[in-house]
């Protein structure tokens, strides 16, 4: 079979004949195809055929064979039907890379466009281009340029078995937001060349930087290599490693965007193997000569690199109708969303324009990516001052609802219940007491009480009294205890229980002599309605101490207005106090159900950790508004899946700690209450418990999406970088806060409020610096992306690492200390803290540390090192930690009574036969004589202890049992003496 060396199809054939005949020429293309269109006026068709022929005869045309098409498209040529035509043909790649492309499009009254493709491999760009300006200049009376248009729809993923390089899920891309795959295009904002021959590398380099994170970027354009071919200079690629601009002067800047090395050929293999070796991927992909950019632009064709993409961004250069230049953006849908291609041109061309302007000893740190007054105002939330809606007293609130439903229920605890009547007295019987014992406005009162009918009453007496509770879980570890005491300078310590080892610092009371107290006077109204603080919670601090947060009445009064119409709260609600007052969902548990009508169920400690017995609560009682953290609903989750009871929720309300959407689909399937909502509510300690607040759908949960919504009204949200400047949408950065829910400030701690509390200069707001990596999506959604510092969240408490290690090295014995969160899969995120020294007992390390810390914050798990091992930059390699220190996978323990871990006397059936149920939930060999909280347990441990001894049978296996006998070998002996002394 011959092949003509050109074939010329002169005949006219259908729209449709034409699709059929490119589809079947290009099943066998191959990535790297390239196309320029040029726009012809004057002659026939005819005429522009026998031209072809005759040049190409003559060896005018530098190109290899090539088939020509002539394709009749009888339309307007800027309508849409001859636009997508043209977009189509250049779109479309050769069939055969020896072979090029020429269609030659007539619209009627002597308008052409004639589009010529190549393989890259065939011919370079700057023959292409060559060949496309002599077309134009010789065979047109007049020459119009052609406007780039949008493709999309074509696959992302490079042919010949090469992959896109797609960026990780928090990339500045938001690919992940686009619905489809394939590609599109954006043309940028115009901009003057006029100085911006130095400059446009630079800015590109910059903004790249500045949008993936900071550090350098890596940039391949293309460049022209010598060849002795007669086709002359081929393409190459040659690739910029582009510096971090911080503390540099935009000339030094400038100057180290040099290039680095060149790679013959466009698509070269040989850089892609030392890229891979070197772990690095190229984040941008220029189409045109950096040393000679105007090159390509002498001439008015419309060049395109066609084909599939070889990288996920793609610039070019482009002139437009009016001759001004644009970068002309090709890229990928699965790694961008076109809303951030475009912020990143607006960046581009606003630095571009500040480069141009600076002086060159200027540093390049204070270039900007945007206008920081246009962020400002596209970056609040609702600003509706909610706070005057309700005034600035709880109190005040309160009392508004009692007068106006009086014998409503308000409180209940398990079989007792308040009216709101009862509540507002009893309440005003407790606040006369704790005036009569000396507490005045400002002061601070301590409530260390477990949760009862008492509780709420308390902090509303505390509040009338014009003073400031402080919560303290009765939990709590004696020296934490003493130094929350000593550090808010206590004026009173409320307490359940007398515990006389905290009487010496402060005057200590039970909650039950409070009625007996003798009241001389009763509490003024005057004094009731003055606002004050409403309370200090403490949360863990870095320096090994906790840090006391002061929130005013009004935030909390800010925080339920803001949320009241969006969740259509109202006095038919039935909610739960689930968590303790020492953690800030509390806050919103309590004064969310009573400043609304709400009824509220105060659910005791160990209620609390059953979630079998708490879902029966919910089915019984009917609860309408619950709020869990994601840990404690996984739990009640399963409990709900084995049992499936009628429930009443409207909604549910996620906080704490960070959810995977994905975890909820079970709900999701099997709770078909459709009135049912589910909301993910973002917040901190420091801004009044939440910040922003998502609807969860089907939708979220299928994309384990991280979205935790926009600001609630009258809070804002800010994405700044690490010099504090803001960054636009779809950028990580740092969360920053501000609105009606700002704390106070840190108690007593001046540098801290320095550091995180401070005034925006630009917007002139006071914000809460949070510590939070997140980024704001183009709808103003927030997307929370972990920490940026050594802070998590653990079973909803803000846990700083750094404490736990502090109270560690304070052990004897202890020399080197690091802790880290392990989130295994499908299982309960815990501790693990890894030491060295000189023989460290790690009972000994557990039975110290549990001394100052509370349980959620001791160590799961702690493994003796005799070194740390360390990655190549000198850190703590915690990888390779685990891999020394963990043992076999939990389906692989083995135990036996010859373990050498084991107890004297333990041998008894019974403790082995727990002991290795335990050892399943634990992930290590357990003996029957090992205690409970020795090896790590705390209250989520023993729901899963629990929930297995109950399928043996043990009638010993409450999470109140655990927590009293502690050894599998205690509880066995309880059961054997049950077995022994029950008749038959």
């Amino acid at each position: 079979m011959t092949v003509e060396r050109l074939s010329i199809r002169s005949v006219r054939l259908s729209e449709r004949e034409v699709d059929a005949a490119a589809a079947s020429l290009a099943r066998l293309t191959k990535a790297g195809g390239h196309s320029v269109s040029i726009r012809l006026r004057g002659r026939t068709a005819d005429d522009h055929l026998r031209r072809i022929r005759a040049e190409w005869s003559l060896g005018l045309w530098p190109l290899p064979d090539a088939d020509v098409w002539l394709i009749d498209c009888s339309s307007d040529p800027e309508s849409e039907v001859a636009i997508a035509r043209r977009q189509k043909e250049q779109d479309l790649e050769v069939a055969d890379p020896s072979r090029c492309r020429i269609v030659l499009i007539s619209y009627g009254g002597g308008v052409f466009d004639i589009v010529l493709s190549a393989d890259r491999r065939s011919i370079g760009r700057a023959h292409l281009l060559l060949l496309a300006e002599t077309i134009q200049r010789d065979w047109s009376m007049a020459g119009l340029p052609l406007p780039c248009q949008r493709r999309v729809g074509f696959d992302p993923c490079g042919r010949e078995g090469r992959a896109l390089a797609v960026p990780a899920a928090d990339a500045w891309g938001l690919g992940g937001l686009n619905p489809s795959t394939g590609r599109d295009l954006f043309l940028g904002l115009p901009f003057e060349w006029a100085g911006a021959e130095e400059c446009l590398m630079p800015a590109i380099a910059l903004t790249l930087a500045r949008f993936r994170g900071g550090g350098g970027a890596l940039i391949a354009t293309l460049v022209e290599i010598a060849s002795d071919d007669k086709m002359g200079p081929r393409e190459g690629l040659a690739l910029f490693t582009l510096p971090d601009a911080v503390d540099r002067a935009i000339a030094d800047f400038a100057k180290s965007c040099g290039e680095e090395r060149r790679f013959a050929g466009w698509h070269s293999a040989e850089m892609d193997r030392e890229l891979r070796s070197a772990g690095l991927s190229v984040d941008a992909c220029l189409w045109f000569d950096i040393a000679n950019p105007t090159w390509s632009l002498a001439h008015s064709a419309d060049y395109k690199h066609a084909g599939v993409l070889a990288y996920p961004l793609n610039i070019s250069l482009k002139r437009s109708n009016d001759n001004g230049l644009h970068l002309s953006y090709s890229f990928d849908l699965s790694a961008y969303h076109r809303s951030m291609i475009e912020s990143f041109d607006r960046s581009v061309s606003f630095v571009l324009r500040q480069l141009k302007s600076s002086e060159t000893q200027r540093s390049a740190d204070e270039i900007l990516l945007v206008d920081s007054e246009e962020l400002v105002t596209t970056q609040k939330g609702s600003t509706v001052p909610a706070a005057a809606l309700m005034g600035d007293s709880l109190i005040g609130a309160l009392q508004a609802l009692v007068a106006s439903q009086p014998d409503a229920s308000a409180i209940t605890f398990q079989d007792d219940t308040l009216t709101y009547a009862e509540f507002d007295q009893l309440s005003s019987r407790y606040a006369d007491a704790i005036r009569s014992l000396g507490v005045r406005k400002n002061h601070r009162v301590g409530i260390c009480v477990e949760r009862s009918l008492e509780l709420v009453p308390l902090l509303a007496a505390v509040l009338k009294c014009g003073a400031t509770y402080v919560p303290i879980d009765p939990s709590t570890p004696t020296d934490r205890k003493e130094f929350i005491i000593a550090d808010a300078e206590m004026s009173l310590l409320i307490v359940s229980h007398p515990e006389s080892s905290l009487c010496a610092s402060v005057r200590t009371v039970q909650s039950s002599a409070l009625l007996e107290t003798d009241v001389a006077a009763a509490l003024s109204d005057e004094v009731a309605n003055r606002p004050a603080q409403a309370y200090i919670i403490y949360t863990s601090g870095s320096t090994g101490r906790p840090k006391g947060v002061l929130i005013p009445q009004k935030n909390v009064l800010a925080l339920v207005e803001a949320l009241r119409g969006r969740l259509e709260l109202s006095s038919q609600d039935r909610w739960t106090l689930f968590h303790s007052t020492a953690f800030d969902f509390s806050t919103w548990e309590i004064w969310g159900c009573l400043l609304t009508g709400g009824h509220l169920f105060v659910i005791s400690y160990f209620l609390s950790r059953s979630p079998e017995g708490f879902l029966q609560l919910l089915a019984d009682q009917k609860i309408t508004v619950l709020n869990q953290t994601p840990t404690a609903f996984s739990q009640l989750q399963d409990a709900f899946l084995a049992r499936r009871p009628d429930l009443q929720l409207r909604l549910v309300i996620f906080g704490g700690e960070t959810l995977d959407a994905s975890t909820l689909l079970p709900w999701m399937n099997s709770y078909l209450c459709s009135d049912c909502r589910v909301f993910n509510m973002y917040g901190i300690t420091e801004t009044t418990v939440h910040v922003t607040a998502e609807l969860i759908t089907r939708k979220h949960a299928l994309a384990c999406s991280r979205a935790v919504g926009a600001p609630i009204d009258g809070w804002s949200v800010y994405i700044k970088d690490p010099l504090g400047r803001l960054l636009p949408r779809g950028l990580t950065g740092e969360i920053y806060v501000g609105g009606h829910g700002l704390a106070t400030g840190y108690w007593n701690n001046p540098d801290e409020n320095e550091a995180r509390f401070a005034t925006d200069e630009t917007s002139g707001q006071r914000l809460y610096r949070s510590g939070d990596r997140g980024r704001l999506r183009p709808d103003g959604r927030l997307d929370h992306l972990g920490r940026l510092d050594n802070q998590v969240k653990l079973r909803g408490f803000r846990i700083e690492l750094d404490e736990i290690r502090s109270v560690i090295l304070q052990v004897a014995g202890v020399s080197g200390s690091m802790v880290i969160l392990r989130e295994p899969e499908g299982g309960n995120s815990f501790l693990h803290a890894f030491v060295t020294g000189s023989g460290p007992d790690v009972r000994h390390i557990r039975a110290e540390i549990s001394r100052a810390l509370p349980d959620y914050m001791i160590p799961r798990k702690i493994s003796v090192l005799e070194r740390f091992p360390l990655t190549v930059n000198g850190k703590f390699d915690a990888a390779m930690a685990l891999n020394v220190t963990d043992r076999q996978p939990v389906e692989e323990v083995s135990w036996s009574p010859a373990d050498d871990r084991q107890a004297e006397g333990d041998t008894d059936e019974l403790g082995v036969m727990l002991a290795r149920s335990w050892s399943s939930v634990f992930g290590q060999a357990v003996s029957a004589s090992d205690n409970f909280f020795d090896l790590g347990g705390d209250s989520l441990m023993a729901v899963k202890l629990a929930a297995i001894m109950r399928e043996l049978n043990c009638p010993f296996g409450t999470v109140r049992d655990i927590f009293v006998y502690q050894t599998p070998n205690r509880i066995a002996q309880e059961w054997y003496d049950q077995l022994m002394t029950t008749p038959g």
